[in-house]
This record gives structure tokens, sequence and C-alpha cells, in this order.
């Protein structure tokens, strides 16, 4: 019996590019088509009418198929299945065919018929894998011929600075100082307008739904189910692209960093004779020291400190069994305390990192997935501060690990497996908790929101400025950050690109929508608002329930005025039509969304979850940047070099080799600045949507009003004390959207 299926789809490119791409039977398919552990052709290898390939999926399943015609006039493609292996028995042979047609001059159709000689049963089951797959293949190949201009114009012009630094004596220096930065800004220019051309292909029509497309595997990692992320929007709908003012700021920040590194050999040669830190070189014009990382990064208590107060507090957790402490640190004491009588106190923490023990190392770069435990320090004054307990970098099951701790008799070593804690950490926090949680996990909702939610909905212009450029900007993640060719992150992080999208599959898998709620995510790890952990200083938990909570009277008074009971919440049908597209596994894919929303609380709870997720938490992650990650040693990006296991000591040279150079570092530099950017939109000057209840806006402005005023006097005192200030999650420094 024969049957088969057939799928046909477009791909945006004239015929005889598609074909090109299309054409070769051998392993250039692997270049677009990402199904394969390995493809190659049967000798004698010659890619010709009559070729056999062999080939083994990553669904472990291994197939040899003969090509039977190839028409490059009529673009034909014809091949049957020589063997399959496991085998199937009732299968006697599959014919495959693909045929291309022009719809126009830009756009191919492509049909992918099979026939399939077997039973029925056998022939329905195959028929389905097929429509599956080769619909995967289509969009893949409409994936590969996406326009290659990207935005990794900023990286190259880093690259253009750090040959200029590198090459200029410091006489030329001087001459130099404003041709380079002319001949920079003409270059950015010249490639804003790439990008232009790029948003104009991209663009669809703005009356249009959002159409949800699912991430194509990668070549780098083509076992990664990138399908399973968070969905992101075909194209760059028009609107969504950032706007001038945007991307002019963009590049402004960028002409400061020029103007303010031109003359970097010249202080880094006059810091190096002086005997000084080098690592301070950057600092000049508009690029700002950070306050005080200089002076104390090696300290313990301030490493401590950062867990909490820096730009990653989402890893340390209160230790309230021992049975997630490492046997090898199992026998460390703190103040005259053993292990479990500092859990009883509720004084110990762990940071556990490892999601990075499977990560594949490469290109000469070196991490680790440690564990770190630290412990609240009683004081004489009656306070408390975390201090180190310390830190494992191995995960070895066979021999013991080393441990290092503030009495380990080498402190190079010592040191260097701290900086590998903070870089470890740095991979959770950029690839984890900033690209993925936040910027990702947000985009299906403003997919939702624009399909759903007429323009006049009152909910709809609720949630419409916490949505402003985050699909402008996660485009451009998309052309940059993670691009499919030359990422920025393979080359500036431990982890690499592809290393850093299977922390995000990691984390993803783990995701809830209601239990990444703020207080949710907070008492996972053992935090509550009352404090009964006992930490003290924290302020991203502090501050963070003064907006949630501000959120919560705003957002519930709003409710309240829209629906008059919860049966009014039930019988609205643009809400329940959000409802259901969001939660839909084919659509918005938002784990644990409801799929219907029929009570005023759960509206309310719905709400704050979202705009928080959009802005405060966002914002706290990301503005913290620029104080955390400008001094390099604090928290690099990327290591070289791990902790030797001999014995003895290493020197600071040694430590310091660990680290990428200093003309390299550049990136890291540059990017932390231009994220930590202010937002065009504080929440502080949130708009009021088309005069939507302004009393309500008013008694909210007034609240957020009076929390910028405490957050403002707490960081005085701080500063006052000599301490570092955190003023991430006042609501003037808050994005009221992800829109950097």
């Amino acid at each position: 019996m024969s049957s088969g299926a057939k799928i046909e789809g477009v791909v945006p490119a004239p015929i005889d590019k598609v074909w090109a791409t299309f054409r070769p039977f051998g392993p250039e398919t692997m270049n677009w088509w990402p199904i394969y552990q390995w493809l190659a052709l049967e000798p004698p290898g010659k890619d010709e009418v009559g070729a056999v390939r062999s080939f083994k999926t990553f669904k472990g399943l291994e197939y040899k198929e003969r090509l039977e015609l190839r028409d490059d006039q009529k673009y034909i493609m014809k091949h049957s299945l020589v063997e399959m292996k496991p085998s199937i028995p009732s299968l006697k042979n599959i014919i495959t065919t693909v045929q291309m047609s022009a719809k126009n001059d830009t756009e191919t159709i492509i049909t992918w018929s099979t026939e399939i000689e077997a039973d029925q049963t056998t022939a329905e089951q195959i028929i389905s894998v097929h429509q599956q797959t080769y619909t995967e293949a289509i969009q893949s190949l409409a994936e590969e011929m996406e326009p290659k201009q990207n935005l990794n114009f900023i990286y190259e012009l880093l690259e253009d600075l750090k040959k200029h630094i590198s090459q200029v004596t410091q006489q030329q220096a001087v001459a130099q100082t404003k041709t380079i930065p002319q001949l920079i800004q003409q270059k950015a220019t010249d490639k804003l307008q790439g990008i232009s051309q790029l948003i104009k292909q991209q663009a669809t029509d703005r009356t249009q739904k959002y159409e949800y497309l699912k991430y194509p595997r990668r070549k780098d990692a083509p076992d990664l189910p990138l399908e399973e992320f968070p969905p992101m929007v075909k194209g760059l709908p028009p609107g969504r692209e950032l706007p001038p003012k945007k991307l002019g700021f963009l590049i402004e920040r960028l002409i400061e960093y020029v103007y303010s590194e031109i003359n970097f050999s010249r202080r880094l040669d006059k810091i190096e004779q002086s005997g000084d830190d080098p690592w301070t070189a950057y600092y000049a014009g508009w690029i700002e020291a950070p306050t005080q990382i200089p002076q104390t990064w090696k300290d313990d208590v301030e490493f401590c400190r950062q867990l909490i107060q820096g730009v990653n507090p989402m890893v340390i957790t209160l230790c309230t069994n021992e049975g997630v402490i490492p046997q090898d640190m199992k026998h460390l004491t703190a103040q005259g305390k053993s292990i479990p009588e500092l859990i009883a106190e509720k004084r110990l923490f762990i940071l556990d990192y490892g999601d990075l023990e499977d990560i594949p190392q490469a290109q000469g770069k070196v991490f680790y997935a440690p564990y770190v435990l630290v412990y609240r320090e009683l004081l004489e004054d009656g306070k408390s501060r975390l201090n180190m307990l310390g830190i494992q970098l191995t995960r070895y099951q066979d021999r013991k690990n080393e441990i290092y701790t503030p009495n380990y008799p080498y402190p190079n070593k010592y040191l260097l497996a701290k900086i590998h804690a903070a870089s470890a950490d740095s991979q959770y926090h950029q690839f984890t908790f900033h690209l993925g949680l936040t910027h990702l996990a947000v985009e299906p909702f403003v997919m939702s929101h624009h399909n759903c939610f007429p323009s006049s909905h009152p909910i709809g212009q609720l949630l419409k400025p916490h949505f402003q450029d985050t699909i402008g900007i996660n485009f451009l993640a998309r052309q940059t950050l993670v691009a499919k060719d030359s990422p920025f992150t393979d080359r500036t992080f431990s982890a690499g690109t592809s290393g850093g999208l299977r922390l995000i599959f990691k984390e993803w898998k783990k995701w809830d929508f209601f239990g990444m709620s703020f207080p949710q995510q907070l008492l996972s790890r053992g935090f509550d608002e009352e404090g009964s952990d006992g930490m003290e200083d924290f302020f991203f938990r502090d501050d963070g329930f003064k907006i949630w909570n501000a959120l919560i009277e705003y957002i519930s008074n709003v409710v309240a005025a829209v629906y008059k009971d919860d049966a009014a919440v039930a019988a609205d049908p643009v809400i329940q039509a959000w409802a259901k597209e969001t939660a839909d596994p084919e659509r918005g894919a938002v784990p644990g969304f409801p799929e219907k929303i029929e009570t005023q609380e759960l509206l309310v709870n719905t709400l704050t979850n979202i705009i928080f997720l959009a802005s405060a938490q966002h914002s706290a992650i990301n503005f913290s940047q620029c104080q955390n990650l400008t001094y390099v040693p604090n928290r690099p990006n990327v290591m070289f070099r791990g902790v030797p296991e001999t014995e003895g000591d290493i020197t600071m040279e040694y430590v310091f080799g660990a680290l990428q150079s200093l003309t390299n570092a550049h990136f890291q530099v540059f990017f932390s600045n231009l994220l930590s950017s202010p937002s065009l939109h504080p929440l502080s000057d949130l708009p009021l949507e088309n005069d939507l209840f302004p009393d309500i806006h008013t008694m909210f402005m007034a609240k957020l009003n009076l929390i910028a005023v405490e957050i403002e006097a707490r960081n005085q005192k701080l500063e006052q004390e000599g301490k570092v200030p955190y003023p991430y999650l006042s609501p003037k420094q808050i994005a009221s959207s992800i829109d950097t």
C-alpha cells in the first residue's frame, strides 16, 4: 500500500538562491538543517544522481538514501530509502520528492512530498512524523535565507578601537583623538543604514496579528531543543523596531566610549610605570570608576555583599538541610559553629552552580561549576553581615575536592578560586536570569497582548507601557548576543553562546509563571518579606517588596474599577482569549499561565507578576552591571586558566593571566556601561494611558515617589557610613519595560 505526506511552505528568497542552498546531497545539508549528528556520502563520494548518503539524526535513527533525480532546470529532487536502523519490518520504501517554484522574484514555494510503501498503520505513523519534520525543514531553510546583515557592528567598532589602541604611539594618540572617533562614527552611520534596510525587510502589516515562531536549532548546538524556548515573534513587526532616538542613544554611548578610550594606551603606560592598578585605565571621560570595588574587590566581605546587593541576587539560598552540602565541605566551621549548628541558627547560605557542570568547554576558555558557602557573621554591635565560609570548584566523585577557605595556606590560589566563582555567577546572571528569564520570557506576553487586546481595553492599556521596545531590543539581541553567525557571547563569555543557551534551557524547563513571581522565587530560596531568615541589608528583597506591594495596590484598584465582581472578569471575552492564547502550548506557551482567569484576585496576581517581571525584576539585574562589571577582575565574563592542582601557591601574574587581556576586556567594560544606561521610560514617569482612572494613577505615582524618597534617604545614609548604595529598585531607576 502506498501513501504519504505532503507539506508546502514559502521561503522568503529567490528560487535560484534557495535551490543553491538545498541542492547538495552531501554534508552541506547539515549547514542549514540541524537534525543530523553526522552525514556523509558513501564512496566514491561524488554528489551526483545515484549517490548514496548515510546519516544519523539526533533522535538516534540511522538512514541511507539514494539520489534518484535532480533537475536544476525544473528545481526537483527525488531520493529513495535504502536502509533504516532500527528497521521497520513492514516498511518497504520511501520516495521523497522536493519541488520548488517561484512565487515571485523574492519568494519560493517548496512542496515536500513522500510516497510510503508500508501497511496502513505504519504509513500513518510515518506521515505524522514527516509532516512535522518537513515543516521544520522549510522553516530552517527560511531561517538560512534571512538577510545576513546583522548588528555585530558594535563589536566590530570596538575591534577597530582595540587595533588603534595597540598600534598608535603616544604622540599619534594626541593627534588622532579627533579623527578616530569621526571614522568610527561614519562606520556606525553606514551600519545603521544596513539596520534600517533589515527592519524594512522584516516588517509586516501593523494590523496583522503577531505570529509565534519557535527558535530553530543551531549549528553550534544541534542537540539543544531550542524549539522549547519561549516563542519569539516572527520577523520584526512595524512599530516594534527600536525608535531612532533609542538607536541614536546607543551610538551616542559608543562614541562616548571611543572618545574616553582614545588615550587608553597612554593612561595604561603611566599607571604601569607608577605601579598602580592597570585595570583602572579604562576610567576617563564618560567612563566612571565603580564605587569602591577597585579597592575592595579582593575582600571576602565585599565578595559576599555582592551576592545580595550586586548584579545577581538570584542564586543565594538559605540552607535548611545538611544534605545539600557537599561532603568535602561538611567539616567547615565559622565563629565556633559547625555546619549543622549554622543551619539551625539560619546562618548558612549556599550558591550552587551545578547547571554549568556538563557545559562543554572550548576555545581555551576555563570555567567550573562551583559550590560557594557563606555564613551570616554576628558582629559585636548586634548586627550581622555575610562572610565567606568556603568554595569548592570541582565536583569529583572519585577523589577529594579541594576546598578554598579564608584560611587557605595559598592566598593567590584562594583569590583565583573566588574569581572563578564570580565568573560562574556571571554566566548564570547574563544568560539565565537576564537574557532567558526576563528578555525571552516576557516576549510571549508582548505578543499575546498585541493579538488579544483592542486598543481601548483598559487592561490592555494598563499593560501597554510595560512592553515598550521589548521586541525591538530582543530582535537586537538575536542579531548580536546570540546571533547565528559570530555572536558576541561566543567570544566574550566562558560558557560561549551554545553553553549559555543550555543554561537558559535548564532553568526554563523548571520555570513556572506563578512559581517565578517575586515573592515565590524568594520564598523558594528561604527568604520572606518579614526577614525571618535574619539576612540584613538584602536590598533587592527589601526594595523589591516595596515595589511589589505598590503594584498590587495599584492594579487591584484598576481591576476593581473595571470589573464590579468576579463574574464580570469571567465574562470578559478579551481576558479569556488572552489567557487561552498565552497558556496555549502552540502559541504563548507560558508554563503555568492560567488558561482561564475568572476572579479579580487571579487577574490582579497575573498582571502584577507580568508587570514586575518586565520592570523591576529586569531593572535590578540590568542596571547594576556598570557598578559590578566594569572593574573586570571583580567579575570577569571569561576566564582562560584554572586553579592549578599542585602544591604551593601561584603568582599574581598567573592570577591576572587567567583573565582576558586588557585590550580584549574593552567589550566587557563598554557593554556593561551601555546596558546600564538610564531608561527613556522610568517607572516614576509612567504615562497615564488615555486618561485611564486618573485618580488611581495619581495615587500610584505618589506612592512611587514616596518609595524613591525612602530609598534615596537610605542610600545617603549608606554613603555617609562609607558603604555602597543600592539604587536599582528606586522607581526613578526602574525601567517601565525591558528596553535595554
